[in-house]
């Protein structure tokens, strides 16, 4: 294995690339009438400051909370106006 990163370090670069993007977009989300939970924080909507659509990718939503920061999500095109539904009535 060490062979195939020495003598082809764009692997090396690849599989990291995968990897950070596998960390990225496969974090579990779950979108609650009280708020947010990702992996076992959980974030009310009332700590919520602001949300919008990512200008460059289409289905994802970002959360801005006053404790927790900022939280990306991939929402699927098909839930895309039930959850925009949802945090413009906890707005």
């Amino acid at each position: 294995m060490c062979q195939i990163f020495c003598d082809e370090p764009y692997v090396a670069v690849v599989i990291t690339a995968i990897g950070i993007t596998y960390f990225w977009w496969h974090r579990k989300v779950r979108v609650c009438d009280q708020g947010i939970v990702v992996r076992h924080k959980f974030a009310p909507w009332s700590d919520c400051r602001r949300w919008y659509w990512d200008a460059c990718y289409r289905d994802v939503i970002v959360a801005e909370f006053q404790k927790s920061g900022r939280m990306a999500m991939k929402v699927p095109g098909a839930d895309r106006a039930a959850v925009e539904a949802l945090l413009q009535a906890t707005a």
